[in-house]
């Protein structure tokens, strides 16, 4: 019998055993919701760490992410684990519902349903999926294997193994589309062949529609019994013609009058009108007015007012005055105007254009600000990042000016470097300078990028668009620049992925008159990469998250991998702002471009070296999410020719928002060392078993020895 209960207590051991240690997902008391939902326009559902909502609304157009949440609370390697989520793409509706699961080799777990609810209905499409490991919300990992993401709709997207325990914790963001479907307009007119059906209404053959008609519904034209007055505030409303309306409500012009009729070039005459019962008043080249009142005007040229006024009841009336300019008589042919300066837009969201346009007259110069001297009639596209003023000046023998201001919403806070990082300007002249970029990220497809720039931070003007790889170096040449002027600009991507922007960087232009300075300028000539440079040049440092107060050492290396000796080489490393080099093995740094210059000697085929530095993190922007730090090698080629070679390291800050961005809670919060509340239970029970087992045992020994003591 004592076996048979050993046996039973063996086999109950070893079940709650394999379960105990076995692997367990999202068993902790204080995990996030193995399924939430956010929309990513509004912002609705987003909460840090843990994303709390199962439902959420949207309209037509905006972007949904749906969060899976992943935490091994088991004691063993989950392997073979793929994270799965269904919808419905196809079909369109006022309700989109996600359901998930994770699945490995050791178990599963079912997530549940989140849903949105649409204002209209409408499809969803897939943009991509973002994987978050090891206890961030920051920085996307890349997915296993070459996988695209949309595996997750498909089978399942394989996230490898993941150990117990609170270190491997991570989620999957996956962002969906609102469609912006319109629903067609329908027909209401019963007589129509497509009643209810989309506009235009189509009939059989054209009828008349009119009621008061006597062949209503009926082929074209109207017939009527007689002609009908057809306004409907006349007195004789659908009587015989003409319309008839109460006297004292009919709108008239009492009078429309110019002060003088004919004047010299360059003066004045003012216009005068009353109205009576009119409900608007506008005249030629002004526009509306007031229904009565007075305006002074400046005629370049002979010219006839006409006055415009509308009443409720009689329809429009009109009047007119001509005046006529001698221009013989008027000698200053320079006299400078500004004939118009409108913008065709001046409220717009954050990333739209505005189109400027202006025409002056006998002008010398024409400047707007925030974009420079212009030509004195044309159009300029602006993009502006911030409320901002543009002033049209106009210079000639008398000045002129005008204004338009534009208002930008703004409503929303952008990280800057997360998949397009801004660098330094290069090749800087008089007018002209290279600006360069970076991209980074994991996702697939094209992508496009330009920069923004200008003479303030508000930029407002922008490159063409150009396809350009993941992971790769772009840039472009700058021309027209004014000299001695500080520019600011920025690199933009666009793909698949969404569009990001890198930090906004500057340079100044070279010429006008300066304070000489100790800072040496260093001509760099033509940028050279891949395999057509001679120059191999890397810098690098030991971390890859960095933090205030942090002391970051780096390492340059170079080496001439041509077959012809470089002369004149300089090296030359540029920290970002924040960023203070405090120690190298060679050079000088300037606080004021933030910039390492380190002559070298003429580096012949296969020559090396190694330079070492070092520097603190001072301060840093919370909103840039990657920090690049630059390295470029300027040298004179064989054929005499200035050319340099650039290299990159990066950086990511340890807190982009101030605090540790951690998916779930400290491990003391009914969760030590992974093992969940039933975990701890079957732990228990198992002690209990072994105690159990070691009493009979121990009991049965003392048995056995009085058995033998009473035998002796």
């Amino acid at each position: 019998m004592k076996k048979i209960i050993i046996g039973i207590f063996s086999l109950a051991l070893f079940f709650f055993a394999q379960n105990a240690f076995a692997a367990t997902w999202n068993g902790a008391s204080n995990d996030c919701r193995g399924l939430s939902i956010a929309n990513a326009t509004t912002t609705e559902g987003f909460v840090n760490p843990c994303w709390p909502a199962s439902s959420i609304s949207a309209d037509a157009g905006d972007t949904l992410n749906v969060r899976i949440y992943y935490h091994n609370t088991g004691t063993t390697t989950a392997n073979n684990v793929k994270v799965n989520l269904s919808t419905n793409l196809s079909g369109s509706s006022t309700s989109k519902s996600f359901s998930g699961s994770i699945n490995s080799d050791q178990g599963g777990l079912s997530l549940g349903t989140v849903t949105a609810n649409i204002s209209s209905s409408q499809t969803i499409t897939f943009n991509s999926v973002k994987w978050y490991t090891n206890n961030t919300s920051v920085t996307p990992t890349a997915l296993l294997g070459g996988q695209s993401g949309e595996e997750i709709l498909n089978g399942g997207l394989n996230l490898g193994s993941v150990a117990p325990g609170w270190a491997t914790q991570g989620s999957l963001v996956v962002s969906f589309h609102v469609s912006r479907t319109v629903a067609p307009e329908l027909c209401k007119d019963t007589s129509a062949t497509n009643y209810n059906g989309p506009l235009p209404c189509t009939y059989p053959q054209r009828l008349c529609l009119d009621r008061s008609a006597s062949n209503y519904g009926e082929i074209l034209p109207c017939v009527y019994p007689q002609t009908l007055c057809k306004d409907t505030f006349a007195l004789n409303y659908n009587g015989l013609l003409p319309c008839r309306y109460p006297e004292t409500n009919i709108c008239s012009i009492s009078d429309f009058t110019v002060s003088d009729t004919s004047i010299e070039e360059g003066d004045s005459v003012v216009l005068r009108w009353n109205t009576n019962n009119c409900t608007s008043v506008e005249i030629s080249n002004i526009g509306d007015v007031a229904i009565n009142g007075s305006k002074t005007v400046y005629p370049r040229s002979d010219i006839t007012y006409t006055l415009t006024a509308y009443g409720r009841y009689s329809g429009i009336k009109t009047n007119s005055v001509k005046v006529y300019v001698d221009d013989d008589s008027y000698t200053n042919d320079n006299e400078c105007y500004i004939d118009s300066f409108t913008a065709s837009d001046t409220s717009i969201d954050e990333g739209d254009s505005v189109v400027l346009r202006w025409n002056t007259s006998g002008c010398d110069d024409v400047s707007i600000s925030d974009i420079g001297d212009v030509s004195n009639d044309g159009s300029k596209t602006v993009y502006p990042r911030n409320d901002v003023t543009y002033t049209l000046r106009a210079y000639g023998d008398n000045n002129e000016s005008k204004s338009i201001r534009i208002y930008v919403d703004d409503n929303y806070t952008e990280t800057y470097n997360s998949n397009v990082l801004t660098t330094i300007a290069t090749n800087v002249g008089e007018t002209t300078a290279q600006i360069n970029g970076l991209t980074t990220g994991s996702y697939s497809g094209n992508t496009y990028t330009y920069f923004e720039y200008g003479t303030t931070r508000y930029l407002g003007s922008k490159t063409t668009k150009r396809l350009t790889n993941v992971n790769s170096n772009f840039s472009e040449y700058l021309s027209g620049l004014s000299k001695n002027t500080t520019y600011y600009f920025q690199a933009v991507s666009n793909s698949n992925a969404g569009t990001y922007r890198g930090s906004i960087n500057m340079f100044t232009t070279s010429g006008g008159t300066t304070t000489p300075t100790t800072i040496v300028k260093y001509v760099q000539g033509t940028t050279v990469t891949g395999s057509a440079s001679p120059i191999m040049l890397q810098i690098e440092n030991k971390y890859k998250n960095i933090g205030i107060g942090d002391v970051i050492d780096y390492t340059v290396y170079y080496k001439n991998i041509g077959k012809s000796k470089l002369t004149k080489p300089m090296l030359q490393v540029y920290v970002p702002e924040g960023i203070t080099i405090i120690n190298a093995s060679e050079g000088s740094f300037s606080e004021d471009n933030r910039t390492l210059t380190m002559p070298l000697e003429d580096l012949i085929a296969g020559a090396e070296g190694t330079v070492y530095l070092q520097a603190k993190v001072n301060t840093l922007n919370p909103n840039i999410e990657q920090i690049v730090t630059t390295a470029a090698l300027v040298y004179t080629n064989a054929n005499g020719a200035q050319e340099n070679a650039i290299a990159y390291v990066l950086n990511t800050q340890k807190n982009v928002n101030g605090n540790a961005n951690l998916l779930g809670a400290s491990v003391f919060n009914g969760n030590i060392f992974g093992l969940s509340l039933i975990g701890w239970l079957i732990f228990i029970i198992i002690i209990l078993l072994l105690i159990i087992i070691a009493r009979s045992f121990y009991s049965r020994k003392n048995s056995h020895q009085a058995v033998d003591s009473a035998h002796h």
